[in-house]
């Protein structure tokens, strides 16, 4: 279902309401008060005391002065027994499928409120690729935690390469095409491959704000391609300040969550934040005392999953180029 505006309509938020572990549909959850404006402030009593011990839902929306009700705003929350330490017993670990709680393969803990505990993970029975560790532990009231999990890439075992020179350099994000199916790295600084260590640079752009992950990978001139390094970066929207007085912030982003401004005395900051808003600008109304200039960030909410968006495009389509763009400005 989606919502077509004719243009940019400013809404008010005329009322609110919440459920718990199960929508009951708009309109039929447990109202709560709201002050009618585009962003309200609001503050809801729950009824831990009736929940019982475990995992549970929380969803909030609000209905605008169109009548129109908008979609749930959804976490997870763990509700205890009590609030006295308790030991844990017991701990167990899962890889990529979670076969729920009490059936993971066990872990030798020691019995205390926070014990250490050492895990030999059998990496060697993994296939080369993007996989998933949870974590959990049992208390002495036989209460199973939530999984804490961690995503991690196996790589391919490291091929000897002495003596052999790199040919070639590719990167993707998000999905492995296959080795030779990524996006080409240019030359090297110094405008050969011709040794096998070279330094190489690049950059990528017109990227939807999120989080990613990216991998690199060469080629030798036996045409082996090698393991790949990978890591992890995000997105953040890309602002833009005009010279006035107050200063105007804009920024461009392809997702309409929530944004918070951040404002420091210098570019090293620290920086702190002054106001969020669901738009994609802002005008700093404060004025700091003599302030020689004022340096701002946006930052929007991520969650922990990776963006969708790929390079290459698709398999076996032809990758293009793109470049980042920083997200720190400076307002005199």
């Amino acid at each position: 279902m989606f919502y077509v505006l004719s243009n940019a309509e400013a809404v008010n938020v005329t009322a609110g309401e919440y459920w718990l572990d199960s929508d009951p549909g708009a309109g039929n959850g447990s109202p709560f008060i709201v002050a009618p404006g585009p962003s309200p402030n609001i503050a809801v009593s729950l009824p831990f005391e009736a929940l019982g011990i475990g995992l549970h839902a929380l969803g909030v929306r609000f209905k605008d002065d169109r009548n129109i009700w908008g979609s749930s705003e959804v976490r997870l929350f763990y509700v205890l027994g009590n609030t006295t330490a308790n030991d844990i017993v017991a701990a167990e670990y899962w890889l990529d499928t979670d076969p729920g709680a009490g059936n993971g393969t066990s872990i030798a803990v020691e019995s205390g409120a926070s014990p250490i505990v050492d895990v030999d993970l059998p990496f060697n029975a993994l296939s080369v690729g993007l996989h998933q560790v949870g974590i959990r532990f049992k208390d002495n009231r036989d209460v199973w935690g939530p999984s804490e999990a961690r995503l991690f890439y196996v790589v391919s075992p490291i091929q000897a390469a002495a003596g052999n020179t790199l040919v070639a350099a590719e990167y993707f994000l998000n999905y492995d095409p296959g080795p030779g199916a990524g996006v080409p790295i240019p030359l090297p600084t110094d405008g050969n491959w011709d040794s096998a260590f070279e330094t190489i640079t690049d950059s990528i752009e017109h990227i939807p704000g999120g989080k990613y992950w990216i991998a690199v990978r060469f080629e030798d001139e036996r045409g082996v391609w090698g393991s790949m390094i990978v890591d992890t970066f995000t997105v953040l929207p890309l602002l833009t300040i005009l010279p006035a007085n107050p200063p105007l912030l804009n920024w461009q982003s392809d997702s309409s969550s929530m944004y918070y401004i951040h404002r420091a005395a210098s570019t090293n900051g620290p920086y702190a934040v002054i106001d969020s808003t669901t738009l994609r600008t802002y005008t700093d109304t404060e004025n700091p005392t003599a302030p020689v200039s004022r340096f701002y960030q946006i930052t929007q909410r991520i969650d922990g999953q990776f963006s969708a968006f790929r390079l290459p495009p698709e398999p076996n389509q032809p990758a293009e180029r793109h470049d980042t763009k920083s997200t720190r400005r400076r307002a005199q």
